[in-house]
């Protein structure tokens, strides 16, 4: 571990903690965002933009722009609600 670097040494303290940080499929185990409880969607900036995939099609992707203070918007069939954090250095 004392001569580990860079992504080996990231992918080792993640097994130490019981994760696997290549896990690019945990997204597929997360809540679906309803209207009650939506997904927050951090970003820097006052708005981002969200593409949800059609529950009939997933070649079909549903876009959105989130804006900084709006109340959650539907996209596709689930839920979102931006939420800005500080940080990027965009104003």
């Amino acid at each position: 571990m004392e001569n580990a670097t860079g992504l080996y040494k990231a992918e080792l303290e993640g097994k130490m903690r019981g994760e696997d940080i290549f896990d690019h499929h945990a997204f597929l185990r997360a809540p679906t965002g309803t209207e009650e409880s939506p997904c927050v969607v951090e970003s820097t900036m006052e708005y981002r933009v969200v593409g949800s995939p059609d529950p009939d099609d997933d070649s079909i992707i549903h876009w959105g722009r989130l804006e900084e203070g709006a109340p959650p918007m539907k996209i596709g069939s689930e839920w979102f609600v931006h939420k800005r954090v500080p940080g990027g250095g965009h104003h």
